[in-house]
């Protein structure tokens, strides 16, 4: 008992420092941005914003940890088929939808597809919860319309989903080879089948975007170079000489804009302590994390975001598989997909 109110305590330690650390961030970068491009920056409108960030992020989890995992075992196929068919009308009607030209709808419009992400992380836990079932047995009906679902899923996705997708897979088709399990035998096939066919897609996306690369590397307005230029010039506290020279997105270069703000070793600070919380938050159950099978997803999540966040603001970056660091100025949708991971990462904590 006395272990159990112990790691709970820690665990509210850690969501207490991420949520503080990431709201302060979303604070020094739009005020770097201003320093450096002399604009104007809206105190308000950053505070109210980082606050019902928080609130949000913070209610997710909550709901999460609570309902997520009973939720997605008993409801994970209806979620993944309904949601999927969502996913694939949107896309569909993104089209004609981007040709409305009135005002107020255009912004619900807009505010909906942002919102994506967060529904894409919900069919891909669906989608993890109901993975050994598609192993498990002969392949039959329900099964084939699990793939199926799980097929036309992995085309929606945005690149850095389909690693995340194809990195699950692999880790299933890794345990379901070493259980020597006999059963499920034409699912493994054509999950093996289907992922080779998602790391193709993959690498001839990754190949474009290198080439794309290649092409700018030494173009001076290009990100590749103004990124070499700030770690070059970047000082190991304080704030670069010329922070002006400092561009780019502060959302996908937020790393940068701290680096050329704060300094190089206050920036690796603030994400050594995030990636230590993170941690935390992602290892909440010891004994029972290799039976969840969300906490593969969020681990893979994670670590696949980071790395590549960590590469873009190094300025090695593949134009379509850019993604926000996890935690640090992401995207409303990207903090809600953070904190619903950590939120479900808890197997076995149902109302008996």
């Amino acid at each position: 008992m006395s272990e159990l109110k112990k790691n709970k305590t820690k665990e509210l330690i850690a969501l207490a420092a991420v949520l503080l650390i990431s709201f302060a961030v979303r604070l020094i970068v739009p005020y770097a941005h201003h320093v450096a491009s002399g604009s104007d920056i809206s105190w308000c409108y950053y505070i109210v914003k980082g606050i019902i960030v928080s609130a949000a992020s913070l209610a997710v989890y909550l709901l999460a940890g609570r309902y997520g995992i009973a939720v997605f075992e008993k409801y994970g196929k209806i979620i993944l088929y309904a949601g999927t068919a969502v996913a694939l009308a949107s896309t569909i009607l993104e089209y004609p939808l981007s040709r409305i030209d009135i005002p107020i709808l255009s912004r619900v419009i807009a505010y909906a597809y942002a919102a994506l992400p967060f529904l894409h992380i919900i069919l891909l836990c669906a989608l993890a919860i109901r993975l050994d079932e598609a192993f498990s047995g002969d392949l039959n009906a329900s099964k084939t319309a699990l793939i199926a679902a799980g097929t036309v899923l992995a085309v929606l996705l945005n690149n850095v989903l389909k690693i995340v997708l194809l990195m699950m897979l692999i880790t299933f088709l890794i345990k379901q080879f070493k259980s020597k399990n006999e059963g499920g035998k034409t699912a493994v096939i054509i999950v093996t089948v289907l992922s080779a066919c998602l790391l193709a897609y993959i690498a001839y996306a990754f190949c474009i975007s290198l080439k794309a690369l290649l092409i700018e590397w030494d173009n001076k307005s290009y990100m590749a170079y103004v990124a070499r230029y700030v770690w070059a010039n970047a000082k190991l506290f304080g704030t670069m000489d010329n922070l002006k020279y400092l561009g780019g997105s502060t959302v996908f270069f937020s790393l940068l804009w701290l680096i050329g703000f704060l300094g190089i070793i206050p920036t690796a600070i603030i994400v050594a302590a995030l990636m230590l919380f993170a941690a935390i938050l992602l290892n909440k159950r010891k004994s029972t994390a290799q039976e969840n099978p969300i906490s593969i997803l969020a681990l893979i999540y994670f670590c696949v975001c980071s790395a590549i966040a960590v590469l873009t603001n190094c300025g090695v970056f593949f134009g379509s598989f850019m993604t926000p660091m996890p935690l640090i100025m992401d995207s409303v949708a990207g903090m809600l997909c953070v904190f619903t991971l950590f939120g479900v990462d808890i197997y076995g904590e149902k109302k008996n």
